[in-house]
């Protein structure tokens, strides 16, 4: 998980800035105003991956925006598609892909025996959020000292 948070950290959230920065930088500061940004929350507290699995309409109940990255190739399916809006959008490896989550969502079928697609999904988790939002208001009642990580230099 470490590894995956990492990669992400490192090379799709610069990506994702480039683009969407104003919407990050929006939640970034709900999260502040609530007291929540320097806890477990940020934004994105949860990780998934989906490595060929059967293609099922869904929508997820998280907070605020999903980033989904595909790794690996497909030669034939595998597209990420919105079934109420019939729109299938192609994937390849590396592809970004930012996402309402609680818009119904899939992918296609991956019609490639030989596929090694998988799509990693980053979100803000709805129960995470309401855990630290819980916790927070805890440790204010009880007068416990809050964590605040320390900012390390990065290495170049």
């Amino acid at each position: 998980m470490n590894r995956i948070r990492a990669f992400f950290l490192k090379h799709i959230l610069p990506e994702v800035h480039k683009y969407f920065f104003d919407a990050l930088d929006c939640i970034r500061d709900d999260l502040y105003s609530m007291g929540l940004l320097y806890t477990f929350v940020d934004l994105f507290t949860s990780t998934s991956m989906g490595d060929l699995f059967v293609p099922r309409n869904h929508d997820d109940d998280d907070t605020w925006l999903s980033v989904l990255v595909a790794v690996g190739e497909c030669s034939l399916g595998g597209g990420f598609a919105h079934p109420a809006q019939g729109v299938v959008h192609a994937v390849n490896p590396g592809d970004i892909f930012v996402v309402n989550p609680t818009q119904g969502h899939c992918t296609s079928i991956f019609g490639d025996p030989l596929a090694t697609r998988k799509m990693i999904a980053v979100y803000l988790s709805d129960n995470a959020l309401k855990a630290s939002a819980v916790s927070v208001e805890v440790a204010k009642r009880e007068g416990l000292t809050q964590w605040v990580p320390q900012l390390r230099k990065r290495k170049r």
